[in-house]
Order: structure tokens, then C-alpha cells, then sequence
């Protein structure tokens, strides 16, 4: 995200949790709303698996929603039709809603990767 200071500055200080994963599922990028709602800092994020960020109990429900994403490469807002939840670092599940989008094409790190916006669907 480094190769773009001012798209990394807008990202960084949009109003939703915003994460940029690589394909492999690694987060490249969190903003610092990612904090207030998901407990951690960005830069704990940074290099972790965003499985990190799912419940145990719907571990193999998210992977095949990944699988189905990067496949489709089409953007999609998770969460509205049927409750998603996210695991916060205190250990607590909260609804959202996740817009995702997959990026990147061709040999590059971010090949296949995506981002995904995380707003809290019950405080808004």
C-alpha cells in the first residue's frame, strides 16, 4: 500500500474498518477505524491471516464465502441478506456487514486479493 501515500492516507482515515488481504489471506492494510471496532490496532493486523478476524464456528462457512469471491471477482456487501459476524480481539462476536471487493490482476502480490469494508450492523 506504500506505492500510493495518498490512496493509503484516504484508506487509512475512512469513516468504515477497512483491510486489504493478499491472496494468500494475509492483511496488507487495516485502517484505524479498525480499532473501535474490532479492538486492534492496525499494525496488529498487518501480516496476520484474516481468519484471525472469524469465529470458530464459522470458519468453513467464511472460506467457502472467500472461495466463491475470488472466483466471482465481484464486488458484494455480506451481511444484509443473513447475520455475519466478525471476532474482535477481546474474543466477543459482533454483527457486520462486509463490503468486498476483489483487486489486483496479473503477477502481482495482490493478485486474487481484495479489501473489505466492516461496518458494525448494530451500531451502525
Amino acid at each position: 500500500m506504500d506505492q500510493r501515500p495518498d490512496l493509503t492516507a484516504f484508506l487509512a482515515n475512512a469513516p468504515d474498518a477497512t483491510i486489504v488481504i493478499d491472496r494468500d489471506g494475509l492483511v496488507q492494510f487495516a485502517s484505524n477505524r479498525v480499532e473501535p471496532v474490532l479492538g486492534y490496532r492496525p499494525e496488529e493486523l498487518v501480516g496476520k491471516l484474516s481468519s484471525v478476524l472469524t469465529p470458530d464456528w464459522l470458519r468453513d462457512v467464511y472460506s467457502q464465502y472467500r472461495a466463491q469471491i475470488l472466483a466471482d471477482r465481484a464486488p458484494r456487501i455480506i451481511g444484509t441478506d443473513r447475520p455475519l459476524f466478525l471476532r474482535r480481539k477481546q474474543g466477543d462476536d459482533i454483527q457486520a456487514e462486509i463490503s468486498v471487493n476483489v483487486i489486483g490482476e496479473g503477477d502481482g502480490l495482490r493478485e486474487n486479493g481484495g479489501d473489505a469494508v466492516a461496518r458494525d450492523a448494530v451500531q451502525g
